[in-house]
């Protein structure tokens, strides 16, 4: 394995009332792995339907952990450590926002270099 390196996002989005709103990180560079330890995220104006925690790969989207009726102003947080391989694209999914609902989401983790 080689080092690894300190990775933290604060990824913020405006909804513009669409069904659904995808917050949406970095890819992940070819020859490299992330692991994100820590994920919490929180629609800051108000409550919505649902949210979603995945990645795309290739094309299709992989959802490790959904959460129906969230409050408004109140942080959710994925339970367990999770790895994205290269070229995987980590997305958060909220869906029934509402127009100019303020969307934030905090990463924190690692990338280092794949076998």
């Amino acid at each position: 394995m080689g080092k690894k390196v300190e990775y933290k996002r604060e990824l913020k989005k405006v909804s513009d009332g669409s069904a659904n709103v995808d917050v949406v990180d970095e890819e992940v560079p070819p020859g490299y792995k992330r692991t994100i330890q820590h994920l919490s995220l929180e629609d800051e104006t108000t409550g919505f339907t649902g949210v979603r925690i995945g990645y795309l790969r290739r094309g299709t989207y992989h959802w490790w952990v959904e959460e129906k009726a969230p409050a408004a102003a109140t942080l959710y947080w994925m339970p367990y450590p999770k790895v994205l391989e290269e070229d995987d694209v980590l997305v958060i999914r909220f869906t029934g926002t509402s127009n100019l609902d303020a969307l934030a989401v905090y990463l924190d983790g690692f990338t280092e270099k794949a076998r």
